[in-house]
């Protein structure tokens, strides 16, 4: 689910999760670390590294290491260049213990913060930070250089779709909705 075909198809772009190392009983031991999120959209603090794997040999490149960065919501442009991706979002869990009830926590609410939008060349260069609040999924691109980004303000009054080149500069805003709420 977290895997992006390449336009061409001969490539695919995916986080492979972190690797921890712990000991155990038999020894050492390396499982993947908790990433948070859902369906490749980013998500815990540990994050993992960006790759492309090339379909014909199965030979894999590491585009950009997941230190400090939680990779998702990958979207490669219309001429396989450059890869889109979200940076850092994260969902925070609220628990909610009314005095009422104790410690027992009666329900959770959870909050998804979105974090920056990222760019990087295909061969790893050239990574640029687009701007914040990027939302959780892929783009809809307009042409090699531009794409359409649709985000929410965090009261959710207010809508905005807007194309961002990603050259960088400030977003052309298209459309913008509010909703008294």
């Amino acid at each position: 689910s977290g895997i992006t075909v390449s336009p061409d198809g001969t490539r695919v772009a995916f986080v492979r999760a972190a690797q921890s190392t712990g000991s155990g009983q038999g020894g050492a031991s390396t499982a993947p670390a908790a990433t948070g999120g859902r369906g490749g959209r980013g998500g815990g603090a540990s994050g993992g590294d960006l790759m492309i794997r090339t379909l014909a040999d199965g030979h894999e490149s590491l585009v950009l290491r997941g230190d400090n960065h939680a990779i998702g919501g990958l979207s490669w442009s219309p001429d396989g260049k450059s890869i889109v991706f979200s940076d850092n979002n994260r969902t925070i869990r609220h628990e909610q213990t009314p005095a009422y009830s104790g410690v027992k926590i009666i329900y959770t609410i959870s909050e998804n913060v979105p974090g920056e939008t990222d760019v990087v060349n295909a061969d790893g260069t050239g990574m640029k930070t687009l701007g914040s609040g990027g939302g959780f999924g892929g783009r809809r691109w307009l042409d090699a250089s531009h794409f359409l980004a649709e985000r929410t303000s965090p009261d959710f009054k207010k809508r905005t779709t807007s194309v961002v080149a990603i050259a960088g500069g400030e977003p052309k805003v298209l459309h913008e909705e509010v909703a008294d709420k």
